[in-house]
Formats: structure tokens, C-alpha cells, sequence
């Protein structure tokens, strides 16, 4: 198969490096301490839980779970969410059925047994979700009742911030302090919403776990791993090669990965990753998101389109709200750009990072340097 796995987790022979963010990670979870996972969005959080959870030793010693809460958008749907991973991850558990009958009494279950290995089976809709306040307490009352510890990771954390409900923090707060049988993993990729829930006094969850940044993998481990992966089919890929998608990239796995895949595809036996190759790829992946670019961008307002362009010349843009920068960028104005920044802030197409806003998806930014610039 494609050594370069894009989108999921399939062994550690296919995960470069992250030595010592797997064992500061375990090392967090063995010893009973929460951990607020955080890096810029396709960074590889989520290959790093899977990667801590498929540890045999990791395995024999917990029950670990794993949902993403990027589509919540009210506690109704992350309760939902949470209780699909339960029962998804756990049915094969012995007496699971009898088990979550006990504990979720809020939820009218349809229960059946697949008639093909004989694996017990959970038939829930949103619709059920009735009390979500009184269901996600006994969801976490169950995992606290297992014969082993439960690692918990919810990815996209922050956005419980935004639920319509206003006490869902505290609620949640609330309950999770007094489980004592459940280590959370709280990932999430909009460092300034982790900071007002982890590190600012007025909220819930100040202070209640250990914060853990995942940087990019080392630029010359990350070689070696390619290096090797194309070896192995008598394949070769320069260092010089390789360090300019390293670099044109930041470092985001993601994108080096969707590279490296494409390349690896198109290498044939014996022959040698060139400059025309790679740019030929990075035309092809770029196209083929062509016809998405546009219908998004087309759904934007002029304003919108004027400081997204802005931005996507400048890179990264501390203050783009700033009169200098409107100036410079002919926009119409500051309250104007402030308005444009906070909607395409909350559509996810750009990301706040430490050193300020720039477009999140790396292949948009190309697409846009090579129609409009």
C-alpha cells in the first residue's frame, strides 16, 4: 500500500516520529492528569490519540474512546455524539447491553445482536437526545463504572464554548471532576477559545489540566521517514526535494502527507522524485479542489473576498484590521474588515494562530496565489 496514509491511522509503521509527544502523552493519562492537546488544525492531533490508543499496553490497561465535536453545535448534539462513541467502542464489552440499559435511563434504546459475528447493536438517533443534561451524566457515570480505566478524547474541545447553552461549560465541568475512572484528552485546534476555557480564572475548567502543544514533526526526522518509505520500493525522494514541501508548507503533516502520497503514486520503480514532478502534483491536487475554491468563494461578500486576498498576500497578517493594513490593501474599511475577519474566522477559513491570522487550508492559499496573483 501508499506508505503515506492521509485521513487515518493504520499501524505505527506507517507514523513518523512523535516519540516524545507519545510518551508525554501516556505518561499524562497513566498519571491521572487531563491534557489539553492543542496545535494548528491538521498537525496530526488526531493520528497522535489513535497512535497512543493502538499501544498494546495503552489497550490492556484502558478503555479508550474518541469522538470529534466540530459538528456540534449544541450540547443536544454533543451528548449525541459522546453516546455513539460509547456505544460503538464498547458494545463488544462483556454484559454491554445490560449494562447501558442500567445506566441510560433517559434514552429509549432499540436494541438488537448482529446476526453475523453476534456483536450487540445500538439504535440511536439526535432525536432521542430528549435531556441532554440529565444523558451526558449518564454517559460519564457509565465509563466511571467500567473495570478499567477510561481515556477520553474529544477532539474540536473548544466548541462547547459556542453551544447555545449557556451553562454547558460549568455543566460539564461539573461533571467530569467528579469521575474519578476517566482521563480526558481535551484536542483542539483554536488556540485563543482552549486559552479563555484552560487558562483564564472565570471559566470552569481553569487550571484542570495540563497543557500539551504538538509542533511540526522534526524537519530531518520527517525526511529520514520519507526517505525510507520510498526506499522500500526502490524509490528515491532528494532531501531537497523533500525540504521544499517541508518548508512551503510549515511543517503541517497533512499536506506533506497528501504530497508525499501523490508522488509516491506517480514515482515509478528506480526513478527519482524531480522538481516537474512535484509541481505537476501540487497543479493536479490544487485543480481538482478548483471547483470547491470557487463555489466557496463565490459565497462570500466583496468585503469578505477583498480581505481573504489581503491576507492571502500577505501570508500571515498580525492585524488585519489595523488602518495601515487597510490602507495598504485598499479595503473599504477598519469596521468593515473587522466584520469580514470575525465571519470567515468563524467558517473556519482562517485560523488565529500566535502570530496572527492566515488562511487555513495550505492547497485554498495556492489555489488563490495562482488565480489571483
Amino acid at each position: 500500500m501508499n506508505p503515506f496514509v492521509v485521513g487515518t491511522y493504520i499501524s505505527k509503521e506507517y507514523f513518523c516520529d512523535r516519540r516524545v509527544e507519545t510518551e508525554s502523552l501516556e505518561e499524562h493519562v497513566r498519571n491521572g492528569r487531563n491534557v489539553v492537546l492543542f496545535s494548528e488544525r491538521r498537525m496530526g492531533k488526531t493520528g497522535l490519540i489513535q497512535h497512543v490508543f493502538h499501544d498494546l499496553r495503552i489497550k490492556k490497561d484502558f478503555h479508550c474512546l474518541y469522538f470529534d465535536a466540530l459538528a456540534c453545535g449544541t450540547l443536544q448534539e454533543f451528548t449525541f455524539a459522546l453516546s455513539n462513541s460509547i456505544f460503538r467502542s464498547l458494545k463488544k464489552e462483556s454484559g454491554f447491553l445490560e449494562k447501558i440499559s442500567s445506566f441510560f435511563r433517559t434514552l429509549k434504546l432499540t436494541m438488537s445482536v448482529d446476526p453475523n459475528n453476534g456483536s450487540p447493536e445500538v439504535s440511536l438517533s439526535l432525536g432521542d437526545i430528549k435531556q441532554p443534561e440529565k444523558t451526558i451524566e449518564e454517559a460519564f457515570s457509565f465509563l466511571d463504572s467500567l473495570d478499567k480505566p477510561v481515556i477520553l478524547a474529544i477532539d474540536e474541545f473548544q466548541k462547547i464554548a459556542s453551544f447555545k447553552e449557556a451553562d454547558a461549560t460549568a455543566l460539564l465541568r461539573g461533571i467530569i471532576q467528579t469521575k474519578k475512572n476517566i482521563r480526558m484528552i481535551y484536542a483542539g485546534s483554536e488556540f485563543h477559545l482552549l486559552s479563555e476555557l484552560f487558562v483564564q480564572g472565570r471559566s470552569p475548567f481553569y487550571q484542570s489540566a495540563s497543557m500539551m502543544h504538538l509542533n511540526p514533526i522534526d524537519k530531518k526526522e520527517y525526511f529520514l521517514f520519507a526517505e525510507e518509505k520510498f526506499r522500500d520500493s526502490d524509490k528515491t525522494i532528494p532531501e531537497e526535494i523533500f525540504y521544499r514541501i517541508y518548508t512551503r508548507f510549515f511543517g503541517c503533516t497533512w499536506f506533506i502527507q497528501s504530497i508525499l502520497n501523490r508522488l509516491y503514486s506517480v514515482t515509478q520503480e528506480g526513478n527519482v522524485v524531480s522538481e516537474e514532478m512535484l509541481g505537476k502534483v501540487l497543479s493536479t491536487i490544487v485543480q481538482e479542489q478548483g471547483v470547491f475554491y470557487r463555489a466557496l468563494l463565490s459565497d462570500l461578500s466583496l468585503n469578505q473576498k477583498s480581505l481573504l486576498l489581503a491576507i492571502a498576500k500577505e501570508g500571515t497578517v498580525e492585524n488585519p484590521t489595523s488602518t495601515a493594513f487597510v490602507k495598504d490593501h485598499s479595503l473599504s474599511s477598519v469596521s468593515s474588515a473587522q466584520s469580514s475577519a470575525r465571519t470567515l474566522l468563524e467558517r473556519g477559513i482562517l485560523q488565529k494562530n500566535d502570530r496572527g491570522l492566515r488562511i487555513y487550508d495550505y492547497f485554498f492559499l495556492e489555489w488563490l496565489k495562482k488565480e489571483y496573483f
